[in-house]
């Protein structure tokens, strides 16, 4: 039996790593807490980690962040330099293409 939460597929464009991609081409920059609440992503690093892998240049720094108790701490900040996200739509559609073709092989949903 199929499992339903799986015979579902979400679009590409709904897909965690195409939402990431949309908001760094778009010269936006993105930390866990904005993941988080904004994108619903809940592990920012490893969606990183499989955009550079698929060759996206993603640069990040560590910066200070002010925790709800007030207490600050460093977290990664990620970003695409600005002549990347004037190429923002060849690097939507190459990625579209990408998780299209993967989906199609694995027959597995997208992250």
């Amino acid at each position: 039996m199929e499992n339903s939460a799986y015979s579902n597929k979400r679009p590409v464009e709904k897909t965690q790593k195409y939402m990431l991609l949309d908001w760094l081409t778009k010269g936006k920059k993105v930390t866990v807490p904005i993941a988080s609440r904004q994108l619903l992503i809940g592990s920012l690093p490893r969606r990183i980690k499989d955009l550079k892998d698929l060759g996206y240049p993603i640069k990040s720094q560590k910066i200070n962040y002010k925790r709800a108790d007030g207490d600050g701490t460093l977290i990664s900040e990620y970003w695409m330099e600005p002549e990347h996200v004037q190429m923002r739509d060849e690097h939507l559609k190459n990625l579209k293409e990408r998780l299209s073709l993967h989906a199609r092989q694995s027959n597995c949903p997208t992250k």
